[in-house]
């Protein structure tokens, strides 16, 4: 089950509905983190991710919305529930594709998530919006990976919120020395992500870390998510170690 953020939004709050209310939706979740986290060793990319995203990539939106215009808004006049309705859905299944392979899962994402945009979204919007809605939704997934850039602020977003979900929870390989990396142990590191507004710059991601491995979190992965989305003016992240500097394993062996 998930929890979306939906402020009031009834739209959001239909699609929440549904998903929690069709199993096989969820299997799609699951049978990525098959992949993903079982057989590859990966970090979490089910169900709790899928939710963490789509939250903080809503989060996102709103504190951008006063500054930056949506897509959807722009091109083709729909209103800004709208374009949380864009986020939201391609955050639910921007990682479907992982039920074929991590190997360019987000291209296997695309034509999994084309069939169920009409099945989330069919009772809102007719044969018309829905093309438009594909279109857009389709872009954002296809973007969230660093190898094509977004073209709207709703796909800006969802590459930028995939890159947040990085507290130790998602970690899941802390207690076996075979499988420690860099990752691993970086993840394991921080303790607590919150999305704040800011004071130069509209957004403001601050980082609570234990270890100063997790500056890998930032450098390496969220800064490569960030760059290319037209949002490297509006994002200051900024991360520090609250008290006494934790050790995070006793020792590493190959």
């Amino acid at each position: 089950m998930i929890e979306l953020e939906t402020n009031d939004n009834p739209k959001l709050e239909q699609i929440e509905t549904y998903v929690n209310n069709h199993p096989h939706i969820q299997q799609y979740w699951r049978s990525a983190n098959v992949i993903a986290k079982d057989r590859m060793k990966l970090n979490d990319h089910g169900e709790k991710h899928i939710e963490i995203v789509a939250n903080r990539g809503l989060s996102l939106l709103r504190l951008l919305k006063e500054d930056l215009t949506p897509g959807i808004m722009e091109d083709y006049d729909h209103s800004y529930e709208d374009a949380e309705v864009v986020l939201a859905t391609a955050a639910l299944l921007h990682d479907t594709g992982h039920i074929i392979h991590r190997y360019k899962h987000s291209e296997y994402s695309l034509p999994i998530a084309a069939d169920l945009i009409e099945e989330l979204l069919g009772d809102m919007y007719d044969k018309q919006e829905l093309v438009i809605f594909k279109s857009e939704i389709l872009h954002a997934i296809q973007s969230h990976h660093k190898k094509a850039n977004p073209l709207t602020l709703e796909a800006s977003i969802l590459r930028v919120a995939d890159s947040l979900d990085i507290e130790k929870g998602r970690a899941r390989h802390d207690k076996d020395l075979s499988n420690q990396s860099i990752h691993s142990i970086s993840a394991m590191s921080i303790e607590n992500v919150d999305i704040v507004r800011g004071d130069a710059k509209p957004v403001t991601i601050s980082i609570e870390m234990s270890n100063s491995s997790g500056i890998f979190q930032m450098d390496q992965l969220m800064r490569k998510k960030i760059e290319g989305t037209g949002l490297e003016d509006h994002i200051h992240v900024r991360a520090e170690i609250d008290g006494e500097e934790k050790k995070i394993v006793d020792e590493y062996e190959l």
